[in-house]
C-alpha cells in the first residue's frame, strides 16, 4: 500500500475524531470534571477541524471524472430539496435505476436526479440518449402497475430527451429501439387507460387482463390505395370510464408518440402501421371529458398526420373526426385544448392533392356534427385570440366550399 493511500485513509478516518472528542467533553461537563468554558472551546475546535477536513480531504471520482457525493454533499442537497444522488454520474444513475427499480423510494430519488441532470445542458441530453436512457425508462413504463407514482417522472425523462432535436435524431438511428418504443407506448396506453376494475395496482388490488395492442384486422397503411371508399361514420368505439391514475400521466405517453414522429415521414408510417392512431382515437373517445388528454391527443395526431395522407385516411376511417368534434364541443372554453382540436380538423379537411381519402365526406362529418355552432362558441369565448379566429375562418371556408 502506497504512502499516499495511507495518508488519504488517515485523513478520511480522522473525521470521526472531532465528534468523539466533543462527546467526551460534554460527558465530562455532565460529570462535573470539565468546565463550561472548556466545552465551548472544544465545540469551536471540533467545528473548525471538521470544516478543515472537508476542505482538504481527497474525494473519490466517478468514471467520467465527476466528483462523487460525500455524506455532507448528500446532507446539503437533502436540506436544499435535492436528492442524495445529484452528484452521481449519468452512467451510475442509470445503472442504479436499473438495479433499484423495485425500490419505490430509491428509484423515485434516482429519477428526480436524472431529470435535474437533463435540465442542465444539451450535453446531458445527448449523453442520456447515447446511454440508452429512453429505453431504460420505456421498459420500466411497460412493466409498471397503473398506479405507480414513478410513471410520470419516467415519461418526463423520455420527453425531455425527445424534445431535443439532436438527441432525438441520435435515438431514431436505432430502428429496433424505435419500433420497441412505439410498441411499448401503444401497449402501455391501452393497458393503463382501462377502467378501475380492470387495472393492475401495485398493492395487488387489481386484476391482470391480457390486451392485444395491435389490431391485425386493420389494414396496414402503405399509401398505395387512393380510391374513394364509403365509410360508416357512426362511432366505432364505446366510451369506457378511464381510471383516475391514467389522467396523471396518460398525456405524457401521447407526447412521447408526438415527439417521436415530429417531421419524420418514415416514423409517421411506422406509428400508423403499429396501431398508434387507434390508441390516440381511443383517448379521444374515452377521455373526451378531460381537456388535458384531449389537447395532447389532438397535438400528437397533428404530428402523425402532417403531410402524411395515409395517416389522415386512417384517422378518418377510425371515426376520428366524429370523436374530435365531440371532444371539441366539450371544451370550447379551454383555449389550448380547443385550438389544438381546430388545428387538427383543419389539417384533415384542408385541400390536399395527394389525399388518400374522400375529403368531401370528411367535411360532411364535421358539418353533421354541428361544427359551425361549436366554432362560434369558441370565438365568443376567446374574442381576442386572433390566431384561433383565423384558423376557424379557414376551417369554415373550406367546409362550405363544396356547396358554393
Amino acid at each position: 500500500m502506497s504512502g499516499n493511500h495511507i495518508f488519504k485513509e488517515k485523513r478520511q478516518g480522522g473525521l470521526l475524531t472531532y465528534p468523539i472528542l466533543l462527546a467526551v467533553m460534554i460527558a465530562g461537563y455532565k460529570a462535573g470534571v470539565v468546565s463550561y468554558a472548556v466545552v465551548i472551546l472544544a465545540t469551536c475546535m471540533c467545528l473548525s477541524g471538521m470544516l478543515m477536513h472537508m476542505a482538504t480531504a481527497e474525494v473519490e471520482l466517478n468514471p467520467d471524472g465527476s466528483r462523487k457525493a460525500t455524506f455532507f454533499d448528500r446532507l446539503a442537497t437533502a436540506w436544499a430539496g435535492g436528492s442524495k444522488y445529484d452528484s452521481e454520474s449519468m452512467n451510475d444513475l442509470i445503472a442504479q435505476f436499473q438495479t433499484d427499480a423495485k425500490d419505490v423510494n430509491e428509484s423515485c430519488l434516482l429519477l428526480g436526479s436524472l431529470r435535474r441532470k437533463l435540465k442542465q445542458n444539451e450535453m446531458a441530453l445527448l449523453e442520456a440518449a447515447n446511454l440508452g436512457l429512453i429505453m431504460t425508462c420505456a421498459n420500466f413504463v411497460k412493466n409498471a402497475c397503473t398506479d405507480d407514482k414513478r410513471l410520470a417522472p419516467a415519461l418526463d425523462i423520455i420527453n425531455m430527451i425527445l424534445s431535443n432535436t439532436k438527441a432525438r435524431a441520435m435515438f431514431q438511428v436505432d430502428e429496433v429501439a424505435v419500433k420497441e418504443l412505439v410498441d411499448t407506448l401503444v401497449m402501455s396506453i391501452t393497458t393503463h387507460m382501462r377502467p378501475e376494475g380492470e387495472i393492475e395496482l401495485s398493492g395487488g388490488n387489481g386484476i391482470t387482463i391480457a390486451t392485444e395492442h395491435k389490431d391485425d384486422s386493420a389494414p396496414v397503411m402503405t399509401g398505395d390505395q387512393d380510391e374513394d371508399v364509403e365509410f360508416d361514420f357512426s362511432d366505432k368505439a364505446t366510451a369506457k370510464e378511464i381510471n383516475k391514475y391514467f389522467f396523471k400521466y396518460g398525456f405524457k405517453m401521447l407526447m412521447c408518440l408526438g415527439l417521436l414522429t415530429a417531421e419524420n415521414s418514415k416514423l409517421q408510417t411506422l406509428v400508423g402501421d403499429r396501431g398508434a392512431i387507434n390508441v390516440v382515437v381511443s383517448c379521444l373517445v374515452n377521455g373526451s371529458g378531460n381537456p388535458q388528454l384531449v389537447k395532447w391527443s389532438a397535438w400528437t395526431m397533428i404530428n402523425m398526420v402532417m403531410e402524411h395522407p395515409p395517416n389522415k385516411r386512417e384517422f378518418f376511417t377510425k371515426g376520428g373526426l366524429n370523436h374530435l368534434t365531440t371532444a371539441a364541443a366539450k371544451h370550447t372554453n379551454v383555449m389550448d385544448t380547443f385550438q389544438q382540436c381546430v388545428a387538427l380538423m383543419l389539417m384533415i379537411v384542408a385541400h390536399d392533392k395527394n389525399t388518400k381519402m374522400n375529403q368531401s365526406s370528411a367535411r360532411q362529418v364535421c358539418l353533421g356534427n354541428g361544427i359551425f355552432e361549436i366554432c362560434q362558441r369558441g370565438k365568443k369565448n376567446f374574442p381576442e385570440a386572433r390566431e384561433l379566429h383565423n384558423m376557424i375562418d379557414q376551417l369554415l371556408k373550406i367546409l362550405i366550399s363544396d356547396w358554393s
